[in-house]
């Protein structure tokens, strides 16, 4: 039933204090901000990091577009790669976190409602699969009639 499950809980993506975060995580970013600072500390150094950074985060982007249209995570390889642009890039960071919020609404959504509509969807999503698969066979030049 809409709303008898506990659905008050803040996004999971709203970030806590830094002090009640396990050590381990603060210790690791801690080391990784003074690497940051000494990268920062020479210009040409932290150019050639943020072409770098800029460059493996569009790879990983194209690789997860092409992938999307397949079966696969194509859409998470894509927002992989957005984060790994948003390490440096502030643009980038904005469009994570809004992606991010719209994927817990949309599971918020998919919560409260009825169980009919999570499985409609399900239905919609399986049938776009093999119709993605179906396609991925007949560009192929697979005869994919012999398997029904």
């Amino acid at each position: 039933m809409p709303g008898t499950r506990d659905d008050t809980h803040e996004s999971p993506y709203e970030s806590r204090p830094r002090a009640h975060r396990p050590r381990w995580i603060r210790t690791s970013h801690l080391s990784y901000l003074r690497w940051r600072r000494s990268i920062a500390a020479h210009p040409t150094t932290e150019a050639f990091y943020k072409w770098t950074v800029g460059l493996i985060g569009a790879i990983v982007i194209a690789v997860g577009l092409v992938l999307v249209p397949l079966p696969g995570p194509g859409w998470l390889i894509v927002l992989f790669g957005v984060a790994v642009v948003a390490s440096e890039f502030h643009w980038a960071h904005r469009l994570l976190m809004w992606a991010r919020k719209k994927l817990h609404a949309w599971t918020l959504f998919i919560r409260r409602s009825h169980w009919s509509v999570g499985a409609a969807i399900g239905l919609v999503t399986f049938l776009c699969v093999t119709f993605a698969v179906l396609c991925v066979l007949w560009f192929s030049g697979i005869d994919f009639a012999r398997f029904f």
